[in-house]
């Protein structure tokens, strides 16, 4: 089996009033744990009583909780999302949160090297904590993994020139969005002119083996390690909340990828599987049969 860490936040989606649990990487471990891979969350958390039902939704989901840490001072952190016309989310964060402030020892990373990880993923959220941020730095100096993947879900404030590129260098997947292409283009190109010519680049500068590019209704696209472009198409779902849907994709594609699919392929399941979460409210729902058996056909 193989076996996932996922670095960065979870918290409290507080979506039109009604409070799930949420975060990337929390959503990203979720479903590779409902995918079958064996997943494991860094992550910190509250100590509080409101903090049991924290960790309960980590076990419910499958998701090992060895490397969630609990702080005393802070509590776990959340978002407050507004959906606007089309259903797509509008954030608010809380400051100083428990995501802040997640820590490395010495003791952690020989525990992660001992595990043998087949991947490693990671986002900018949480970056925002230099704690955080200086934990991550320790843990690419320190560990390798075969590979890794950088799923950049860019929130305002967005993170600068020097958070984002040593992240960029240490990445093998990067997965974001037409927007977020375009950030990265202005940050590190100084313009944004032509779409597959940005990605060339970025992926040349940094030495990136694949780019994911999601394109909400008109599917994705996809550049493999050399440089092949595919474009995929998604299937038109009535849209009930797409709080989610992108890190679905991230754990459809990887799921895929590490079972030795095709990039089409790869990027086929993770549209499938994003545009699934699209139509539920929940971030990480129960699979319809449909998804389950694209499952069975990827593992085979």
């Amino acid at each position: 089996m193989f076996n996932a860490l996922c670095f960065g936040a979870i918290l409290w989606d507080i979506v039109e009033e009604e409070k799930r649990i949420g975060g990337a990487p929390f959503n990203f471990a979720a479903h590779l744990s409902k995918l079958g891979l064996s997943s494991y969350l860094y992550t910190r958390i509250g100590s509080s009583s409101g903090d049991v039902e924290t960790m309960n939704q980590l076990v419910e989901k499958g998701v090992n909780t060895e490397f969630v840490q609990r702080d005393t001072f802070r509590e776990t952190g959340y978002s407050k999302i507004q959906l606007d016309d089309n259903r797509v989310p509008v954030y608010q964060f809380c400051k100083n949160g428990t995501h802040e402030y997640i820590d490395v020892t010495p003791e952690i990373i020989d525990s992660i090297r001992q595990k043998e990880f087949q991947l490693f993923y990671y986002g900018t959220f949480c970056q925002r904590g230099s704690v955080t941020r200086n934990s991550l730095q320790t843990i690419m100096q320190s560990c390798t993994f075969p590979v890794t993947i950088f799923d950049i879900n860019l929130r305002e404030p967005y993170p600068d020139f020097t958070i984002l590129q040593p992240l960029l260098k240490y990445t093998d997947i990067l997965k974001l969005n037409e927007d977020e292409l375009i950030y990265i283009s202005k940050l590190f190109l100084d313009d944004y002119s032509d779409f597959q010519e940005s990605v060339l680049k970025i992926k040349e500068i940094f030495g990136i083996k694949i780019v994911c590019i999601t394109k909400g209704p008109d599917g994705s696209t996809v550049f493999d390690e050399i440089n092949n472009r595919y474009d995929l198409s998604v299937e038109h779902v009535e849209i009930v909340d797409t709080v989610g849907a992108g890190d679905a994709f991230c754990a459809g594609f990887v799921f895929a990828y590490l079972n030795g699919n095709s990039i089409p392929t790869c990027a086929q399941f993770a549209n499938a599987l994003g545009g699934f979460v699209c139509t539920r409210k929940e971030a990480v729902p129960e699979y319809p049969i449909t998804i389950k058996k694209m499952i069975e056909k990827l593992e085979a």
